[in-house]
């Protein structure tokens, strides 16, 4: 027994010596990243954080949600009752391997370890590609972890990382090995667990990436494969590309029904199917790229970029192989400078991060430096008793090739303000590649190939020290900003504000960010999740409510309003009506408000709201309409302030309103950008995210409604300063991507409206009563009493389509109030309730999914009698395959590319 024990601890030192670079080249990678955290005075090292752009306004808030789920019953992964109204975040629900932290860690510390997130992602992704090389190219040891670190560090992973696409990152090498194995051994299975993981992980990045995929592929099969072999290759490509597809149809289409509703694939998607040519021609004849972060796709590519050129020297007579990794890298280079092309392999557009498949583009460089690894003759110098001075040179040239690459984008930064990341690329790559070349040239007698680790280290240290800690933070957009999360969970703690799923808290100016709810864990009105559908954000701007690109913010509205959406306290940085709120405390510079005028969650209400319409109707109408339906009576709670223009100049418009005492006055304001706004001679405070104490409308989250307050009995003088103009004459501002929020696409024009709290008492008072609502998980129950059969029950829930309802045990329709809310019609008397979230698409995508499994099941009992792939399907597929290939390759890539050369050169 002792024998045996010996043997296998023999045996596990044996497989840990000859797979040590597999271990090795995270673990490298890990050292490299803390040395730079530690230079960046990154957390724990320092104050700074990596932990900006997306990763902080919305990547974070997402984790959190996770870990809500992962350590609490009440809570489900794709839903969030914290953000917009309760929301369906089904398309956020992306597995991650930071879920693993997420199971140990604290929550209060979550925002403060995406420096973990960062170290986990990056060293995976260095012992994925380790794997890759080492099964796939058989690498030697030395050259393994050379290339892993440059598929680690690649400019995408240190460019992107703040966006979690992470994850696909670290498992494409996985899936690419997949893939080699179903082209040389016709293993479809790890294929098509690759597939499904990856769709688990990043559903959307991944779907880019079969692009290329498609593409590269094709080339494979007619460069490598054994001409015997291409068409059952392609036939096994194409079955298990499609069971991967099939067998993840429960989670994949629930995504992608909520991805095709949202106003961000709405705003964004360049195809409009009803004039596809059109579109298409608009996007292929794009010449200027909206960023130049694409050249950083090349950092980390100098090293397998010299190798692959000495490989390919040395084995010149091997054409065909020749070819594929050429155009295997050019598939994805050539994106860089063609803008067309690229845009159509992002479905036709993108917002600001280019390239979004451009980790295939590092991985294809690494891939062939290390098939070509082998050609090459690593010049080992005989001085291996000076082990020390070895160590000693490797440390030298680390030093000295990182202060010069750190200091030169610094220095060239300094003295060129307009400095871009091309040029960090164009100066660098070059030099780099130079140096490369003389390591591993077989004649080099002078500097040894191991020298080749300290300029690799040298390199992804100054890369990583350059991009990861945000030098420039007085450049970043303040929702860029995480300050807001530790803000949030410190407001909690001090304020005492309790946690819960359906009484709503609301920042003035959204000051806090959209997504603070999430970190509080309190019910908001506020969300960034990327992926409201468009419908919810136009009818909460009907209302006065403000709202920029695809996020929700709770500022503006009315407290009816409010009342109705659920709104029971307020957190502002200056002080509000006493007429509105309740004063609590103040803590850290904010103002905690109790709404003194307040409707219960759920309310039986008469039939008439539902036909409601916000088309054609401003804030004044819909809240009239809404407090008709609430009072079954014709009375208006909101009445015109009727304004009358006292006098104007160029830059200077004064009018006056009669206001009354028990009224409360909202201004709006359209068609205008930076207004000083004065109220009887007092500048008028509009808080906003950017700017807590700014006084120019529209504040950046602060766009819409404004509250007055009760101004009394007597003439109000409202003094309109245009420092820049109307906006009917300017031409030059940024448009929002959601153009019916953008004052600057309105017609100029100023609004008041006198709320009476006379009347909102009023409705109050009729609603006094405490329904009995539950709200846990995907589930919502409620018990509540109609006193006729022309009710409904009203729920400030967001309207998304995804949920069952059932009164008394029958199924019954929820419907839509304001495209908004939701609503079930109710029977006379007690009614009990309940609602299911059910993601749309789910049932679909079960079926699939169980269709997809009886095949697959199939595909392998035919596979096992040699039945699953006859001579005619393989050949049709093939054939197919072809033509595809070819009318892909003239729209994507010939069209696009000569007309970018009959642009720049010939026109």
């Amino acid at each position: 027994m002792c024998y045996n024990m010996t043997e296998e601890i023999v045996m596990i030192d044996k497989n840990i010596r000859k797979n040590y670079d597999i271990l090795l080249a995270p673990f490298i990678t890990a050292v490299v990243l803390l040395v730079c955290f530690a230079i960046g005075k990154i957390y724990p090292f320092g104050s700074n954080n990596v932990e900006y752009y997306d990763m902080a306004q919305g990547i974070i808030p997402n984790f959190y949600h996770v870990w809500d789920a992962l350590h609490t019953k009440d809570i489900s992964l794709w839903f969030n009752w914290y953000s917009g109204l309760g929301v369906n975040d089904t398309a956020n629900a992306s597995l991650s391997v930071f879920w693993i932290a997420l199971l140990v860690l604290p929550r209060r510390l979550v925002g403060k370890a995406m420096g973990l997130y960062v170290v986990m992602t990056f060293s995976l992704s260095a012992f994925t590609s380790s794997i890759f090389l080492k099964k796939a190219t058989g690498t030697k040891p030395f050259v393994t972890i050379l290339l892993s670190l440059c598929y680690a560090f690649c400019g995408f992973s240190v460019m992107y990382y703040t966006n979690a696409w992470q994850d696909t990152v670290l498992l494409f090498p996985l899936f690419m090995l997949a893939w080699y194995v179903l082209m040389k051994k016709s293993k479809i299975l790890p294929y098509i667990i690759m597939v499904v993981l990856n769709v688990l992980c990043g559903y959307y990045v991944f779907i880019l990436l079969i692009f290329y995929v498609f593409f590269m592929s094709f080339l494979y099969l007619k460069t490598v494969v054994d001409k015997k072999r291409r068409k059952r290759c392609a036939f096994e490509l194409g079955l298990s590309t499609a069971l991967g597809f099939g067998l993840s149809g429960a989670i994949l289409l629930p995504k992608l029904a909520q991805t095709f509703s949202s106003e961000r694939f709405l705003s964004e998607t360049g195809f409009d199917f009803s004039r596809i040519v059109k579109q298409y021609l608009d996007i292929a004849q794009t010449t200027v790229c909206k960023s130049d972060d694409k050249w950083a796709m090349l950092f980390c590519v100098s090293l397998p970029l010299a190798m692959m050129i000495l490989g390919i020297i040395e084995n010149r007579k091997n054409k065909k192989t020749n070819i594929f990794f050429v155009f295997n890298i050019l598939l994805l280079a050539v994106l860089i400078v063609c803008e067309g092309a690229n845009a159509l392999m992002h479905f036709g557009d993108y917002k600001y991060f280019p390239m979004r498949m451009g980790y295939a583009l590092a991985f294809s460089f690494v891939w062939a430096a290390g098939y070509y690894s082998k050609f090459l003759k690593f010049n080992k110098l005989n001085f291996e008793e000076k082990s020390g001075k070895n160590i000693l040179l490797v440390l030298f040239n680390f030093v000295l090739f990182f202060c010069l690459m750190f200091l030169t984008y610094f220095v060239l930064k300094k003295f060129d303000n307009t400095y871009e990341f091309k040029y960090s690329v164009l100066y660098s790559m070059p030099i780099l590649t130079a140096l490369y070349f003389v390591v591993f040239y077989k004649k080099n007698k002078i500097v040894d190939y191991r020298v080749a680790l300290s300029i690799v280290l040298a390199e992804t240290l100054a890369l990583s020290t350059i991009f990861i800690p945000y030098w420039q933070t007085d450049m970043l957009e303040k929702e860029h900003n995480p300050q807001y999360i530790s803000t949030s969970q410190s407001l909690v703690k001090k304020l005492g504000i309790e946690s819960s799923k359906i009484d709503r808290i609301k920042t003035v100016g959204t000051t806090l960010n959209c997504n603070y709810g999430t970190i509080m864990q309190r019910a908001t009105l506020a969300d960034w999740t990327h992926l409201i559908p468009s419908n919810i954000q136009s009818s909460l701007i009907s209302l006065g409510y403000s709202s920029e690109y695809t996020r929700l913010h709770d500022s503006g509205g009315t407290a009816f309003t409010d009342a109705i959406l659920g709104v029971k306290n307020v957190l502002s940085v200056k002080n509000e009506s006493l007429e509105l709120y309740n004063k609590i405390s103040k803590k850290k510079g904010y103002n905690y408000y109790k709404c003194k005028y307040t409707l219960p969650y759920a309310m039986a209400v008469n039939k008439s709201i539902l036909d409601i319409d916000t088309q054609n109707s401003n804030w004044i109408d819909l809240n009239n309409q809404l407090y008709k339906s609430f009072t079954e009576t014709n009375e208006n709670i909101v009445e015109n302030g009727n304004l009358t223009l006292k006098s104007k100049s160029n830059n200077t418009e004064i009018y006056t309103f009669d206001s009354k005492k028990g009224n409360i006055s909202y201004f709006k304001l359209d068609g205008a950008v930076g207004v000083s706004v004065y109220v009887d001679g007092e500048v008028l405070k509009i808080p906003s995210i950017d700017r807590e104490k700014a006084k120019k409308y529209p504040g950046r989250f602060n766009r819409n409604l404004i509250c007055l307050g009760d101004l009394g009995d007597k003439e109000v003088e409202i003094k309109l300063e245009f420092k820049e103009g109307k906006c009917e004459n300017k031409k030059n501002f940024r448009k929002n991507n959601f153009g019916n929020d953008d004052i600057r696409n309105k017609n100029f024009g100023v609004e008041i409206g006198l709320m009476s709290l006379e009347k909102l008492q009023k409705v109050c008072d009729m609603y006094n009563y405490k329904s009995n609502v539950k709200a846990e998980n995907y589930n919502l129950s409620v018990n509540i009493n109609a006193n006729n059969e022309q009710k409904v029950l009203l729920l400030p829930l967001q309207y998304n389509g995804c949920w069952i309802a059932k009164v008394n045990g029958k199924n019954e329709q929820v419907k839509s109030v304001l495209g908004l809310m939701s609503a079930v019609e109710l029977d006379k008397g007690e009614n009990n309730v309940s609602l299911h979230f059910a993601p749309t698409g789910l049932k679909a995508g079960l079926m699939i999914s169980g269709v997809s499994v009886l095949i697959f099941a199939l595909a392998i009992i035919l596979r096992k009698k040699n039945k699953l792939m006859p001579n005619a399907v393989c050949g049709f597929v093939y054939a197919f395959y072809f033509i595809l290939f070819v009318i892909a390759s003239v729209l994507v890539y010939v069209f696009p590319t000569m007309y970018l050369i009959f642009h720049s050169f010939l026109k």
